[in-house]
């Protein structure tokens, strides 16, 4: 799918069913015979003996993205597809995801159904009006694969020194006025492993809890700090603090994002669930 590079200041990123493994839940290190389900198949089991001792009420993961890339385009650390078409009422997919249907097997009236709620979503909570095209651009996103994102800790789950590999695609609404604010919702996939070896995938539907801060750091560094709620069929219920500070070691063009150097990739995301919301 042809992607689109677009002015820096456009560009931002940071995630419902989640599935799981059809495994013995009884012992979880048990080694089992059992062929390994499709995700369709985890959406119809639930494996909450996964968490069992995984620190009381509060569970969490950490995931940490500090891949390294040459690409000059890199630093805008995703790649966008088709806008969609808005009229001012309401928007209208152009064209699918490839992301949101190989990774998370949602076809295109799911894809439009997450964006009618985004745009429901945006005027609701922040009476923000994202389908008013003289002031938004939403374009489907997928974060990039250099960028290095992985699960390095979660409750209940024993993972491996490198992590889990970490998919985030979904929607953004990048103001083209200079003015509006940028908003995003969408999902994370972990490709994340039970105790006993059986593949459990962990899909955490997220949207912004507030607007996202953007400000310039160290160097002229782009910083982006926000906070996500999080659903989870596995976890529950979640809050996701996270910050990205990608650094160029080179030369930076401050309007279009594109690093002459090595790019260095550091994106840190906290996530908690609790019978608080994660708080």
């Amino acid at each position: 799918m042809k992607t689109t590079t677009l002015p820096f200041a456009l560009l931002l990123t940071l995630t419902t069913l989640t599935t799981l493994t059809a495994c013995d839940a009884e012992n979880l290190d048990a080694v089992s015979e059992r062929s390994q389900p499709t995700l369709h198949d985890y959406k119809k089991t639930t494996v909450s003996h996964t968490l069992e001792g995984a620190g009381g009420d509060l569970r969490w993961i950490q995931f940490i993205g500090n891949g390294i890339s040459d690409d000059p385009a890199s630093m805008q650390f995703i790649n966008v597809d088709a806008p969609a078409a808005c009229d001012g009422d309401s928007c209208t997919i152009n064209a699918p995801s490839a992301c949101l249907e190989e990774h998370f097997d949602r076809d295109l009236a799911d894809q439009q159904a997450a964006l009618d709620d985004f745009v429901a979503d945006s005027q609701e909570r922040f009476g923000i009006n994202i389908a008013d095209p003289s002031h938004y651009l939403i374009l489907p996103y997928t974060a990039r694969e250099d960028v290095g994102i992985r699960a390095v800790a979660m409750s209940g789950v024993k993972a491996p020194r490198e992590g889990f590999r970490v998919h985030d695609c979904g929607l953004q609404a990048v103001g083209i006025d200079g003015v509006s604010i940028p908003l995003v919702q969408g999902s994370y996939l972990i490709e994340a492993s039970a105790n006993n070896g059986h593949d459990l995938p962990v899909v955490l539907d997220f949207s912004l809890r507030e607007p996202i801060i953007q400000a310039v750091g160290h160097g002229g560094t782009p910083v982006s700090v926000g906070r996500y709620n999080i659903r989870s069929d596995i976890y529950g219920d979640g809050l996701s603090e996270f910050v990205v500070a990608s650094e160029c070691d080179g030369a930076l063009d401050p309007l279009y994002g594109l690093c002459s150097g090595t790019v260095h990739h550091n994106i840190r995301n906290a996530i908690t669930f609790s019978e608080r919301d994660g708080l």
